[in-house]
């Protein structure tokens, strides 16, 4: 995914809204630094604490695992380019919808 000035991926949303989800987990590998905006933000009051919602500005080489259902938000780049590696692991037991 690679992201230019005004662009983000999606507002609020959760990457796996299924039951059971078919997902387990989202990882999420920055390449790149240097720009602004492209924050992250996590809305679950449980993860990754009690304390609300937490908001991250990832740098190249940082990792976030989450799980799936973890509702978040990623805000618009505003200037220079955002890119990462995005990875759903999903659960063998529950394959997604196109491969039942």
């Amino acid at each position: 995914r690679n992201f230019g000035s005004g662009q983000d991926f999606k507002d609020y949303h959760i990457d796996d809204e299924g039951n059971p989800p078919t997902a387990m987990f989202t990882a999420l590998l920055y390449l790149t630094d240097g720009y602004e905006g492209g924050e992250i933000t996590f809305y679950d009051g449980v993860y990754p604490s009690q304390d609300g919602p937490k908001t991250y500005s990832p740098e190249a080489g940082d990792l976030f695992l989450f799980r799936a259902f973890d509702a978040h938000k990623v805000n618009p780049v505003i200037s220079g380019r955002r890119a990462l590696f995005s990875l759903n692991i999903r659960n063998p037991e529950n394959p997604p919808p196109w491969k039942v």
